[in-house]
């Protein structure tokens, strides 16, 4: 099945959401101590045996990964102008490695956090196009959002209906205090993406070895872009 999305462009980015004093959504309790994400035992996401979807926008909804999305999450990352901008050293050979990757990734940060990447399908066709969410980064003490989607999927607007409600989550439902994105600044279609999605330029730094450009928005200004929309 193919997606009916037609675009040409490369949208990946890389957020990072620092101080997380936060709660769980349906999960209170959900806290930081001592460096360490601490939360009582996993949500079940499951209604009537389907995975329960966490956002859904006019064309996507984001969901849980599960083992059977390999052959798609293979199928995203074995693309080499997908990968360009996201500093992966792994390419992933076939679906048994992509199912390896979501188990030790996506699926076990759910069991253990309660939120990682998730998987965006595309609702005209039931396609997993990408994926788009939050990923708690043990070495930096942070919540990271990014996203990414297939090439047939770019210069939609589909990066953006995806972050957006995403940086919103972390804002309004885990009560983050400050968001920054690290983009490659000759990623153009991404740094617009940022910009739409309320996040300003402050300045160049090192990360991963390479040299990126860092956005941001914390909570008074997420408070005041939607004041602004009202």
């Amino acid at each position: 099945m193919q997606s009916r999305c037609v675009c040409r462009g490369a949208m990946q980015s890389i957020f990072v959401a620092e101080r997380i004093p936060f709660a769980r959504v349906r999960r209170p309790g959900y806290t930081v101590s001592g460096g360490r994400v601490c939360c009582p035992p996993h949500d079940t996401f499951f209604h009537g045996g389907t995975m329960a979807t966490i956002l859904e926008t006019a064309r996507l909804l984001l969901r849980e990964f599960t083992e059977d999305d390999a052959p798609a999450f293979c199928e995203l990352n074995r693309d080499p102008e997908v990968t360009r901008f996201t500093g992966d050293g792994h390419v992933v050979r076939d679906a048994d490695d992509a199912r390896a990757i979501l188990r030790a990734h996506p699926i076990a940060d759910y069991a253990k956090h309660g939120f990682s990447r998730w998987a965006c399908v595309h609702k005209a066709d039931g396609k997993v196009i990408g994926f788009a969410g939050l990923k708690y980064l043990d070495d930096v003490k942070a919540v990271d959002v990014g996203y990414r989607l297939l090439r047939a999927c770019w210069d939609a607007g589909l990066a953006t209906e995806a972050t957006v409600p995403c940086v919103r989550h972390g804002f309004e439902r885990l009560n983050l205090e400050r968001i920054i994105g690290l983009v490659v600044p000759e990623n153009i279609r991404s740094v617009r993406v940022l910009e739409k999605a309320g996040l300003t330029f402050e300045g160049m730094v090192e990360c991963r070895s390479q040299q990126l450009a860092q956005y941001a928005i914390d909570r008074d200004g997420f408070r005041r872009l939607q004041e602004g929309e009202r």
